[in-house]
């Protein structure tokens, strides 16, 4: 998750995205707090997508493996 919490520091498009997804998820009401967190599901994985990438994590056969 830091990898989640740096990229964000650094990406504004991807911050603003994440955060309009939470506003709007913020004017919901919701029963269980697990619902909140799996709506942000989506946004999640596509930003921790990207952020892995572009750290090279998960590449098999790196020198650092």
């Amino acid at each position: 998750m830091l990898l989640f919490r740096d990229w964000l520091r650094n990406h504004d498009s991807d911050r603003a995205d994440y955060q309009a997804v939470k506003r709007e998820l913020a004017q919901r009401t919701w029963r269980h707090v697990q619902r909140y967190a799996d709506a942000k599901t989506a946004i999640v994985q596509q930003i921790l997508g990207r952020a892995t990438a572009a750290a090279g994590c998960g590449q098999r056969g790196s020198a650092a493996s």
